[in-house]
């Protein structure tokens, strides 16, 4: 149970393409498993090798630009929804990256979709993409800032993003929050990166 765990995280193209995270020339890009080795594994992925970044689109009717990301990428993403509102907010979060980077992280709209519902369990896991030298204290932080506003350093930030999913993607497989943190710890303790100082929880 363990090992076939253990292959979910490694399975992440896991890179940061924004310069709001302190410490990205050090991260290196690991290899993403093929479209046929996650089929055979029948693993819930975050991202798998067909997601593309996200695109800015505009829509001609009411001229006001939006986003088209691949569809949710887990079982686990039909369980959340936001208001309308707290909808237009993610949009403009991801138009302020895109207008800076011309590109935000895939998956993004869906980890502020999970950050908006279930913060208290990203303020159990730590970010790895090296924010701790902004203050962060937990991937929490990276979407959601301690006032309720959204940041938008999560948006400029695969790691981010990728954090946030597998989180939300294992609690929905059952296993405990310390068991994920352990995996994500197992994951990018040896980039060299700083963690944020996030306490440990066993649940």
């Amino acid at each position: 149970m363990r090992n076939r765990l253990a292959l979910l995280l490694p399975l992440f193209t896991l890179a940061i393409l924004a310069s709001g995270c302190p410490n990205q020339e050090k991260v290196e890009r690991s290899a993403p498993a093929s479209a046929e080795q996650v089929a055979s594994r029948g693993e819930v992925l975050a991202d798998s090798p067909s997601v593309e970044d996200g695109q800015q689109t505009k829509d001609e009717n009411s001229g006001e630009s939006s986003f088209e990301q691949s569809s949710p990428s887990s079982d686990a993403a039909s369980l959340y929804t936001v208001s309308d509102a707290d909808r237009d907010r993610i949009q403009e979060v991801m138009a302020t990256v895109y207008a800076k980077l011309n590109w935000v992280a895939p998956r993004t709209e869906e980890a502020y979709i999970y950050a908006l519902n279930e913060p208290q369990w990203l303020e159990k896991v730590p970010c790895w993409c090296g924010c701790a030298r902004l203050g962060h204290i937990s991937n929490r932080e990276c979407f959601i800032t301690d006032e309720g506003e959204l940041d938008p350093h999560g948006a400029g930030c695969k790691v981010c993003v990728d954090i946030a999913l597998v989180t939300r993607d294992l609690l929905a497989e059952g296993l405990s929050i310390g068991e994920i943190r352990k995996l994500i710890d197992e994951q990018y303790s040896g980039w060299g990166v700083p963690s944020t100082p996030t306490p440990y929880y066993d649940s």
